[in-house]
């Protein structure tokens, strides 16, 4: 795509400068004034839509690249984000496997008291 835009650029410059031959050679001319100028005035617009086909694509060239850069941007913070699950995840099973190591420690130790034999016991006090 960026090939094509160039090269739509370059064709675009080549027929301003082709333009403004033109004007000059209208300008040169031995034709009567009144049909040189309104030729002039022809040229000038078809000029003007030139300048505005140059003007837009260097918009669109602007504005290409600040996609771009956006999508690289994104693209990382995607990257940052897989990463961080990735580790959230390691946490996660580490975790797991602390919880279970430690239930499997107060299994082998008697097992834990239960939570209503306790609070029934600290209201008999």
């Amino acid at each position: 795509m960026h090939k094509f835009r160039k090269t739509m650029f370059i064709i675009t410059i080549i027929f301003a400068v082709l333009t403004f031959v033109g004007l000059a050679m209208l300008i040169i001319s031995s034709k009567e004034l009144t049909d040189s100028l309104f030729d002039c005035v022809i040229l000038l617009i078809s000029a003007a839509s030139i300048a505005i086909a140059i003007f837009s694509q260097l918009v669109a060239d602007k504005e290409s690249r600040r996609i771009e850069k956006l999508v690289r941007e994104i693209g990382a913070i995607n990257k940052t984000t897989e990463e961080d699950l990735k580790q959230d995840e390691n946490l996660r099973r580490k975790l797991d496997k602390i919880l279970y190591l430690e239930e499997e420690i107060y299994r082998r130790s008697g097992g834990r008291k239960d939570v209503k034999k306790v609070e029934k016991g600290d209201a008999k006090q």
